[in-house]
């Protein structure tokens, strides 16, 4: 008789111990899923101030190009202290953009501000590339003459025309004729 009374009683404490794990299962799955919301939510708000900074290049405006990396390096500071982007096994560290942006600024010419550009670029790159994180169509174009008419130099943007911020409107050669200089070398999967 004692077994069957404690067969019974354990009835209920098992079908809810089934519940809850089926709950926690589902809380799990709607975390992460927010999780990468949030992911490319403050991926999106990083792009997004990249590609200020190119459009400004574009326009050879040494002085916005310093405003929109300094909103740039607003986002990375704000990244940076979200939990989210310190954990120590992170693919994504958001906080190595700030020394690059950061050289960005102190450069004294456009020139030596496209160089520090590239290298933005570059890592930004790295960060759309983790699955989940671009939320927009991230293209990557390469110039083949960017500096010196003999090096190559690539940059993110969110269409498919080329528009060189490496060469510009007002480049000081080529003045803007060969603002559509390169090509679409490779997008980056986005969801």
């Amino acid at each position: 008789m004692r077994c069957w009374l404690l067969t019974i009683a354990s009835l209920p404490f098992a079908a809810c111990g089934g519940n809850v794990r089926e709950t926690s299962s589902t809380s799990n799955q709607e975390v992460k899923v927010r999780l990468l919301s949030e992911t490319a939510a403050g991926m999106d708000h990083l792009y997004s101030a990249y590609l200020s900074i190119k459009n400004t290049l574009v326009e050879s405006d040494a002085v916005a190009a310093d405003t929109d990396a300094l909103n740039m390096l607003q986002v990375v500071d704000s990244l940076s202290n979200d939990r989210m982007f310190q954990s120590a096994d992170s693919t994504m560290p958001i906080a190595s953009l700030e020394p690059l942006i950061q050289s960005f600024l102190k450069a004294k010419t456009l020139s030596e501000k496209r160089r520090s550009f590239q290298s933005i670029g570059m890592s930004l790159q790295r960060l759309l590339s983790h699955p989940g994180s671009a939320s927009r169509p991230v293209y990557i174009q390469t110039c083949p003459m960017a500096f010196d008419d003999t090096e190559a130099a690539s940059w993110l943007s969110d269409s498919r025309e080329i528009v060189n911020p490496y060469l510009g409107k007002n480049h000081p050669k080529y003045a803007s004729g060969m603002l559509h200089c390169g090509e679409l070398t490779d997008s980056l999967g986005f969801r």
